[in-house]
């Protein structure tokens, strides 16, 4: 392998160990959510924050919807969703890093390498629950307060859907993978 490519390699290694350390702050998101349902303030928040933006042309809100508006269930969906999207996340770079180390180390074609691949697509899968609690949560403010989220955690259906793709691709260069890992193992034992 080239010098230019193991530093590569080596430097983006480097970032993901980086960004899954500071993913784990992600994990203190949903402490705003669960403060402005405690306060009861989490519609007003929705309707006046920055990160909601206004669906209907009318930016009015009646006083009904905004007192009926569910605080600790959009609490809830968003804890659940975020702690499911941050989990997917930290458990995708563990293995995307296995699989580095596996380049670093030149080893490219181990059964190692196979299971990173494997523990991947289970990562994706756990951030697809997570995208599916967030979308109902959005699909709240969105029902009954005429707002959208787009800020962080701000998914919707389509991203759920848009989702499903991701893990059906990576189950494909799974076992395509794991066939090439099980030929060069026969393979090394026919020499």
């Amino acid at each position: 392998m080239s010098k230019r490519l193991m530093q590569s390699i080596s430097a983006l290694n480097s970032l993901c160990y980086v960004t899954f350390l500071g993913t784990f702050f992600l994990f203190l998101a949903p402490l705003n959510s669960w403060y402005r349902a405690w306060r009861g303030q989490t519609a007003t928040t929705i309707l006046h924050g920055q990160n909601f933006l206004s669906v209907t042309p009318r930016q009015t809100v009646s006083t009904a919807a905004v007192t009926s508006f569910p605080d600790w269930g959009y609490a809830g969906l968003m804890t659940i969703g975020s702690v499911l999207m941050t989990v997917g996340v930290l458990l995708f770079l563990k293995a995307f890093m296995k699989i580095l180390d596996s380049l670093q180390a030149e080893n490219y074609f181990t059964r190692a390498n196979a299971v990173a691949l494997r523990q991947m697509v289970t990562a994706l899968f756990w951030q697809i629950g997570g995208t599916f609690f967030l979308a109902v949560a959005n699909q709240l403010t969105t029902s009954l307060l005429g707002r959208v989220s787009n800020g962080m955690f701000s998914a919707n259906w389509a991203d759920f859907g848009n989702s499903l793709m991701a893990p059906l691709i990576l189950t494909i260069i799974y076992a395509l993978y794991s066939r090439a890992v099980g030929l060069k193992n026969e393979n090394d034992l026919t020499v």
